[in-house]
């Protein structure tokens, strides 16, 4: 199981909507359960190319030079690649989330990340050191919206710049913080994106 693996279990086809349907989840949107199909593909992605390494190893979240301890230089592109796939899909999920309950929930981010993440080096996300949920208020909440009816995929929230400045702050921080964003654009948006775009999103942009 990978993100190789997504692609072929989720075609860029009609047949996807029916996949969905079978694989998804009752409580989310088509989109938000296959973002959350991406995120465990690629963690599974992650446990298998991590599998074997010595207690003594180490991956860091960051993904910059430091990040990496006793880790097969061969396999670090693939490690993040993955790695920024976990992060793609739980992200996505909860913007998704945000913009239809105006708040984006960090707990529930968390939550996501590690159960994609269990079984691998990468340290837990603890929801208790930041707020458990971060409230958007009237007008960001109405630009995300507004946003999101030409970005129906929800992309154009990692890959332009008007809707990176206004992803919730937890994200923006992140990523302002690592080298994620380039690899989400280059590397993970081309595989998700188009499979997102056939998918129907729930009203996202409905006045308050």
């Amino acid at each position: 199981m990978s993100i190789e693996n997504f692609e072929r279990i989720y075609p860029k086809n009609s047949r996807l909507t029916s996949i969905i349907e079978e694989k998804g989840l009752v409580d989310i949107s088509p989109v938000a359960s296959l973002a959350r199909n991406f995120a465990l593909e690629a963690g599974s992605g992650l446990r298998e190319l991590l599998k074997g390494m010595n207690r003594n190893s180490r991956v860091g979240f960051a993904l910059d030079l430091n990040s990496f301890v006793g880790v097969p230089t061969g396999i670090v592109d693939n490690i993040i690649r993955h790695h920024v796939g976990v992060i793609y899909g739980v992200s996505l999920e909860e913007l998704e989330h945000s913009m239809i309950e105006g708040y984006f929930d960090i707990a529930a981010w968390c939550s996501l990340y590690n159960v994609a993440t269990a079984g691998t080096p990468l340290d837990s996300m603890k929801a208790e050191e930041w707020e458990s949920v971060e409230k958007l208020d009237k007008d960001h909440l109405r630009a995300m919206r507004e946003f999101a009816v030409n970005n129906k995929d929800f992309s154009g929230f990692f890959a332009k710049k008007e809707g990176i400045a206004l992803l919730p702050a937890f994200l923006k921080t992140m990523f302002n913080q690592t080298q994620m964003l380039p690899i989400i654009q280059r590397e993970i948006i081309p595989i998700f994106g188009p499979r997102a775009a056939l998918l129907v999103s729930p009203n996202v942009v409905k006045s308050e």
